[in-house]
Order: C-alpha cells, then sequence, then structure tokens
C-alpha cells in the first residue's frame, strides 16, 4: 500500500503491481466492458460530435484506484473501436493534502498538495495555454538538484525526476500571477532563450531560484 514517505523502489514495485492487476482483469471482465465502451461511442461519435470517458474502480493492498478510459479519435473526429487512451490514478492523504499517483507503463508521475493546490489558483482559471503548436523544456540546476521546467507561453510547470521512472511535479508558476522578482527573473531569461538552441539548455549553478 501506498503511504506518504514510500522509497523509490517501493513505488515502482508497486506500479509493477498495479499493471499486474490491470493485464489480469484486462484479460477477464474488464477488456470485455472497455470493447463494448469503444464499439458504444464508436457508434454515438458518427451522429454526433461526442466526447465520453468510462471510469473503473479496483482495489490493490486496500489502496483504491481508478482507471480512466478514453477513446482515439481518427481524421473526422469519430471515435475509434477497441483503440483507447487509459490512465491508472490513486492518491494519498498526508497533513498537506492529497498526495497524487498517476501511473502509465512508462512510469509514475507524482503532483505533490502544492502542485496541485497552485495548479488550481494559477492554470485552471487561465484555461489551457499553449506555446506554439508544442510545449518547450529546459534544465534548471540548483544546489546540486535539477528541475525540469516545462514551458507553454507564460505558464511553467515544475518538476524533478526522482528516477528513470518515476517523476515529481512540485509547482506551476503563471506569469501574471507570479509577480515576485525571482519568478519574473525566470519568465524573462526563459523569454531571452526562446529559440531553438534553448531548449534543454542547462541554466547556471548560481542562478536565481530553488524549489524545495
Amino acid at each position: 500500500m501506498l503511504v506518504e514517505n514510500n522509497s523509490i523502489e517501493e513505488i515502482i514495485t508497486f506500479k509493477e503491481k498495479v499493471f499486474e492487476k490491470y493485464t489480469k482483469m484486462m484479460y477477464k471482465w474488464l477488456g470485455k466492458k472497455v470493447v463494448k465502451f469503444t464499439i458504444d461511442m464508436h457508434k454515438k461519435s458518427r451522429y454526433e460530435n461526442i466526447y465520453g470517458i468510462m471510469e473503473q474502480t479496483f482495489l490493490l493492498e486496500n489502496q483504491k484506484m481508478n482507471i480512466c478510459f478514453e477513446p482515439q479519435y481518427d481524421e473526422k473526429c469519430r471515435c475509434k473501436r477497441f483503440d483507447f487512451y487509459y490512465t491508472i490514478d490513486t492518491f494519498v492523504e498526508t497533513s498537506r493534502g492529497k498526495l497524487s499517483y498517476s501511473f502509465t507503463p512508462d512510469g509514475v508521475d507524482i503532483f505533490t498538495p502544492h502542485y496541485e493546490k497552485r495548479h488550481k489558483e494559477r492554470i485552471v482559471p487561465k484555461g489551457t495555454i499553449v506555446l506554439g503548436d508544442e510545449e518547450k523544456q529546459i534544465t534548471y540546476r540548483r544546489n546540486g538538484k535539477v528541475y525540469e521546467l516545462t514551458i507553454y507561453a507564460d505558464t511553467i510547470s515544475i518538476r524533478r525526476r526522482l528516477h528513470t521512472d518515476v517523476t515529481l511535479y512540485i509547482t506551476c508558476l503563471h506569469k501574471d500571477m507570479c509577480t515576485g522578482k525571482n519568478y519574473q527573473e525566470l519568465f524573462k531569461r526563459i523569454e531571452n532563450k526562446e529559440d531553438d538552441s534553448s531548449i534543454n539548455a542547462i541554466i547556471d549553478e548560481q542562478d536565481i531560484y530553488e524549489w524545495k
């Protein structure tokens, strides 16, 4: 079962158990249910612009897990039969709020309570903001810690890679709401590096800010 202070090894082991159980369910009753869902959505989307998801919960070591299935779409914006995306999520209650986990075959994303709070405050009210057609990323190094900054226009998502398979999302910033001197300096430096050569650039060790 997940707790607030799991080690990286424990998180990876839990992820392996998650997908072991998911695979068993898909070979049995859940796979049939998902196929029926995609077929139904395919039929409906032939006649109307429709968006739908299917959710399913299961228990693993007394941890409640939630699977969210979403159909893939073709070039005519119709739901494909048998093709779908899915995520598996759960959370752990802490004294600071919910610590959220998202499991994919590629790894585990962990969202701190602080990240969730700042996302609701700073990003959700502004809507989805994308820089051009794709996001940009830079690496930011401070006091021996390496942060990955994902940049969309006036928005920055900050995370640390704890392991090849485990990423911790720390906070997110918005230029209009994070008006402190250090934040604005960070936005300014990023704006000055918005050419292709700046992607994945490493900022100097003696830089301006560190996220705890």
